[in-house]
Parts: structure tokens; C-alpha cells; sequence
């Protein structure tokens, strides 16, 4: 008694995974471009480089979060629901926003105070970072419930 997804959940989330891949792709690619394009006809500046990492950190946690996904849907579009990769991508997705949202708040302003560009405080309380941090923590909690369900389906599917 195996839950099998019907086939356009299926052929959804074969495309929803692609989708995936396209978007992390190109927000890197302009994340890339954005940041460092201007050095391609001006010489480098080494503490605008700096500062252009340190920006890039959270949005580097959160696009892998995103790109963790992909083998979530990857699993459903082979056939299988709720298995381990769904648990282990929420956990990942989880902890990736929680670290972003974290990392905004409690480290940006502080790095870039080091880095001699802010003059403000030393802490950003940005709600959209600690709102993904917040569903982040949600997700990891959801991702254990899935896992244990996925246990349990396990076990039963072995007594029947």
C-alpha cells in the first residue's frame, strides 16, 4: 500500500526541479554580475570586494536552501512521496533560511562596520530576515515530523 503521486504531480515536479535549476542558475549569474561585473572595465578595488561578499552571504544561503530542493522534487517525479529526500531537503531548506536570516541580523552590520562602510548600530533587526529565519526553524521542525512519518510508513509497509 505505497502512496504513488499521480502522473501530473509527477510531471510537476519534474518541472518545478528544472524550474529550480534555472533560477538559482541565473540569480547567481546576476547575483555575480551585480556584485563584481563592474571590475570587467575598472580596476579592482579590494575593500568594495569585501564588502560585496560579505552582502552575498545570506542570498548564498538562501539560493542553496532553493537548490536543496531539487531532490525532493526529483523523488516525487521518479514516483516516490514522502520519502527521506523530502524530510532532508526541508532540513536543509530549514536550516539554510535559519542561517541567512541569522547571519543578516546578528552579522552584516557588524562585518560591515568592520569594514569601515556602515556607521550605524551594530545589529540589523530586518523583519523579512528574521520572518525566513522564524519559517526556517518551522521547517526543520515540519521536516522532523515528516521524517518519523516517513519511519512509520516504512514500518507498516513491512508488517503488510
Amino acid at each position: 500500500m505505497t502512496a504513488t503521486p499521480t502522473r501530473t504531480l509527477r510531471a510537476r515536479s519534474a518541472r518545478y526541479r528544472s524550474l529550480i535549476t534555472w533560477v538559482v542558475a541565473g540569480v547567481v549569474v546576476l547575483q555575480l554580475l551585480q556584485h563584481f561585473g563592474p571590475y570587467l572595465v575598472q580596476p579592482f578595488d579590494w575593500d568594495r570586494v569585501r564588502v560585496s561578499l560579505i552582502l552575498l552571504v545570506p542570498h548564498a544561503c538562501y539560493l542553496y536552501g532553493v537548490w536543496s530542493l531539487r531532490p525532493a522534487f526529483n523523488e516525487i517525479a521518479e514516483g516516490r512521496m514522502f520519502g527521506a529526500a523530502q524530510a532532508k531537503a526541508l532540513t536543509t531548506l530549514g536550516w539554510s533560511l535559519i542561517a541567512g536570516g541569522a547571519f543578516s541580523v546578528l552579522l552584516l552590520h557588524y562585518l560591515l562596520r568592520l569594514s569601515g562602510v556602515v556607521e550605524a548600530g551594530y545589529l540589523n533587526f530586518d523583519l523579512s530576515d528574521i520572518v525566513l529565519a522564524v519559517v526556517g526553524g518551522a521547517l526543520v521542525l515540519l521536516s522532523h515530523l515528516m521524517a518519523k512519518a516517513h519511519a512509520m510508513k516504512s514500518e507498516l509497509d513491512d508488517i503488510i
